[in-house]
């Protein structure tokens, strides 16, 4: 059985559960290693240029790309570009936040990288410089075996905009990462002519950003709190307004000095009834010629408290009160006020006065 107080735990619980699975459940794009893609190296050879590319070995697990930059061309470059195989398609990275690179390199200090997407209006599929080159680095002089770019870190270099006479502002040089058709790993800036260097890719993947999914957690969990700590403070009050009347010796809250007599006729009755534990609102509300939803109204605005709230109140208010007065055992005192069981008894009592009914007598034999 699932009591109020389960409750509390299981729903923070399932919460975290929830946003757990989600976090390690997000969907990402595999682009490398993978069956539906493409790899090719490249070096500024085809264009005249002297660069070698040395080796060009890949597979299921990884490609190993060498290459040497020789001096012709002002900026000598090598690199290996990742492509969609099927003709005509493109890769939708619209919903991605980051770019994954599991990337090492023998002598490269950063590395360029590339995403080329799809302009539309612009691009010619047979011009490669048409496609939009979105350019980060990759700062291998961290060396570390794998980078988290942002994909708002791109961004599309000057001499793009030149060479296809566009300006930053135009219409055709907005970014559409809807339409990617390729991501490139080129040699950095700074490289040394005349040296061999390795580059070893392991995986090339984008990811969404587990941002939304911890604020939503963080705002879940502040929520419950601020609800718990409202729920404490409101059984506190309704504690405090009921107590606050003193209990006659029946348990009827004596000196109720309101002009409802309807009220008055609900709570003497309940004073004089409280004893029985199978006292229910239908009980008072036969024998007070009052609707039960009536009889919650007038507890609720007078006591601020629910049936079984107020007639809680009433029997731990006659419980406390045997318990500094009287020798009995308090297995008797549960059943004279009310509760059907021990158990219940030391539930209620503990949850409205904060300690249980035999610390509550101790303390007062100390006193």
């Amino acid at each position: 059985m699932i009591t109020k107080k389960t409750k509390y735990f299981i729903i923070p619980i399932v919460v975290l559960l929830l946003s757990t699975i989600a976090f390690f459940a997000q969907p990402e794009l595999k682009i490398f290693p993978s069956g539906k893609t493409f790899v090719c190296t490249y070096s500024d050879y085809r264009l005249g240029g002297k660069s070698i590319v040395h080796t060009a070995l890949y597979g299921r697990k990884n490609l190993i790309f060498s290459y040497t930059l020789k001096d012709k061309f002002q900026y000598p470059y090598a690199g290996c570009g990742f492509c969609v195989k099927e003709k005509g398609e493109f890769w939708d990275l619209s919903s991605f936040d980051y770019i994954v690179i599991k990337i090492k390199t023998t002598r490269s200090r950063a590395l360029r990288l590339f995403i080329y997407t799809y302009v539309d209006g612009h691009t010619d599929e047979k011009d490669v410089m048409s496609y939009a080159f979105n350019l980060a680095e990759i700062p291998t002089w961290k060396q570390q075996n794998k980078y988290k770019i942002s994909l708002n870190d791109f961004n599309i270099p000057q001499w793009w905009y030149q060479t296809n006479k566009l300006l930053p502002d135009d219409k055709e040089s907005v970014r559409d990462y809807s339409k990617t058709y390729s991501i490139d790993i080129q040699n950095g800036v700074i490289v040394p002519l005349e040296v061999m260097d390795t580059i070893v890719v392991d995986e090339i993947k984008f990811v969404r950003s587990k941002k939304p999914i911890l604020l939503f957690l963080s705002v879940s969990i502040l929520l419950y709190f601020i609800i718990i700590i409202m729920m404490y403070y409101r059984r506190k009050k309704v504690i405090n307004k009921v107590y606050s009347k003193p209990v006659s010796q029946d348990g009827e809250i004596a000196n109720d000095r309101s002009n409802n007599e309807e009220i008055k006729k609900v709570t003497s009755f309940i004073g004089n009834n409280f004893m029985n534990s199978k006292l229910v609102i239908r009980n008072v509300s036969g024998n007070c010629n009052v609707s039960t939803k009536e009889v919650s109204t007038l507890l609720k605005e007078h006591y601020n408290a629910s049936f079984p709230e107020y007639l809680n109140l009433i029997r731990v208010s006659s419980a406390k009160r045997l318990l500094k007065t009287s020798p009995m055992k308090i297995i008797e005192i549960a059943g004279l006020t009310g509760f059907g069981s021990i158990s219940h008894f030391n539930r209620v009592f503990k949850k409205l006065e904060g300690v249980t009914p035999q610390s509550c007598r101790d303390r007062e034999s100390d006193n």
